[in-house]
C-alpha cells in the first residue's frame, strides 16, 4: 500500500470475541451491519488454524474451485508440492491406515465419525470439502447473512484441546516445532483476501451451488421415502435447472468478461444472497438460508435443505412440502440475478 496498491474491494479482518459463549462477537457484529453486508463477497473463516498436518476446509461450493486454486499455489509445509496435492493424498490413504487418535476438535468444520457431513459431489474436482455447519464464526455470515463462507484447518492427534495444557510450549515443541505449518495457513488465508479483493471477476463459481442443489433434492426424496412421506419436488427441480442455465451463462462470460464486469459481479453477489428466506426456517427464524444449516440435533454437523429435512425428520408432510415450496422460490430468484447479467 505505501506503494500506491489499493484492493478493489474493501477488506474488513476481524479477530472475534466469545466465540465459545456461542458466537457472540460474531453474531453481534453482522447483526449490526446487517446492511453492509448485502453486498459481502465472500467470508473466509480460520479457527484453530495449527493442530496439526492434515489440511481440511469447508465451503460453499460456490467456493470449491476458488480455494483449490488457492492451495495449488501455496508450497506444502510437509516439505513437497503444494498444500493442493497433500490435501488429495491425505485424503486417498485408506481411512482404516489412519490414526484412530485423529478425531478433529469440535470447533472444526470437517467430518467425525458421529456427525458426517455432506461430501463434495461427482461433478466437483477432488480433494472433498465438507459442508458449513456451525460451531465456528463463519455461521452468522453465511446462516443468517448469506454471505458465501469458507473454512480452513489442519488437523491432527489433538489430544489436548481446551486442557491446561494447550499452550504456547506445547505447540512449539510437538505439533508445530519450526512454525511450518503456521507460516503454510497464514499463506492460504492471506491468498484468499488478496485474490478475492483485487479479482476483476469474482470467482465464485454459481454453477457448482446450483449443480450441488440438484445433487441434494435427490436425496431429500429418498430421506422422504424412507419416512413415508412423498414430496412433489418438481416446481423445485425446474427451479434449479433453471438455476443451473442461468449459473452456466453466467460462467460463459465470467470467462471472458475482462476488466468491465461490474454487472456480471453485481449478479453473482445478489445470487448468493437471494438463498436467503425472509423469513427464516421455521422453528428457528434468525437461521435463514435455504441450502445450509447446522442440524437441529447433530451439535454441529451441517444440514442440507434444511427447511425441507427438518420437517421431513419430523413426520410433518405438509410443511415439507411448504418448504419445498419456498425453496423453489429462492432458487427462482437466484436464477433471475444471474440472468439479469447475461440478457
Amino acid at each position: 500500500m505505501k506503494q500506491g496498491w489499493r484492493p478493489r474491494r474493501t477488506i474488513v479482518v476481524a479477530s472475534w470475541d466469545g466465540e465459545e459463549e456461542g458466537l457472540i462477537g460474531s453474531t453481534e457484529w453482522v447483526e449490526q451491519h446487517a446492511a453492509d453486508l448485502e453486498h459481502a463477497v465472500a467470508y473466509f473463516n480460520i479457527d484453530v488454524a495449527a493442530s496439526g498436518p492434515a489440511f481440511n476446509s469447508a465451503a460453499v461450493p460456490s467456493l470449491y474451485r476458488f480455494v483449490r486454486e488457492i492451495v495449488a499455489e501455496v508450497p506444502s509445509a510437509a516439505g513437497s508440492g503444494s498444500v493442493l496435492d497433500t490435501w488429495i493424498t491425505q485424503q486417498s490413504i485408506p481411512s482404516s491406515s489412519q490414526s484412530q487418535a485423529f478425531v478433529p476438535h469440535q470447533g472444526s468444520s470437517v467430518a467425525t465419525a458421529s456427525a458426517p457431513v455432506e461430501e463434495a459431489h461427482a461433478t466437483t474436482a477432488p480433494p472433498r470439502f465438507g459442508d458449513l455447519g456451525s460451531g465456528s464464526d463463519y455461521s452468522p455470515f453465511l446462516d443468517h447473512a448469506g454471505v458465501p463462507a469458507a473454512d480452513i484447518g489442519a488437523d491432527g492427534p489433538f489430544g489436548v484441546y481446551h486442557s491446561s495444557y494447550d499452550n504456547f510450549d506445547w505447540f512449539a515443541r510437538f505439533i508445530d516445532p519450526g512454525f511450518a505449518i503456521t507460516v503454510q495457513q497464514a499463506r492460504i488465508f492471506g491468498l484468499e483476501i488478496l485474490h478475492m479483493a483485487n479479482a476483476d471477476v469474482l470467482p465464485e463459481d454459481e454453477t457448482a451451488t446450483a449443480e450441488a442443489v440438484r445433487g441434494y433434492l435427490s436425496r431429500v426424496r429418498t430421506r422422504g421415502a424412507t419416512r413415508g412421506i412423498s414430496l412433489d419436488l418438481s416446481a423445485a427441480q425446474a427451479a434449479a435447472d433453471s438455476f443451473i442455465t442461468a449459473a452456466r451463462a453466467v460462467e460463459a462470460r465470467q470467462l471472458t468478461a475482462g476488466p468491465n464486469a461490474a454487472r456480471l459481479n453485481a449478479a453473482v453477489i445478489a445470487a448468493e444472497h437471494a438463498l436467503v428466506l425472509p423469513q427464516g426456517l421455521p422453528l428457528r427464524p434468525w437461521y435463514r438460508h435455504a441450502i445450509y444449516a447446522p442440524g437441529l440435533d447433530t451439535g454441529y454437523a451441517p444440514e442440507v435443505l434444511p427447511g425441507v429435512n427438518d420437517a421431513i425428520d419430523d413426520g410433518d408432510a405438509a410443511r415439507a412440502q411448504a418448504q419445498v415450496a419456498e425453496l423453489a422460490a429462492v432458487l427462482s430468484h437466484a436464477a433471475q440475478m444471474l440472468n439479469a447479467a447475461v440478457r
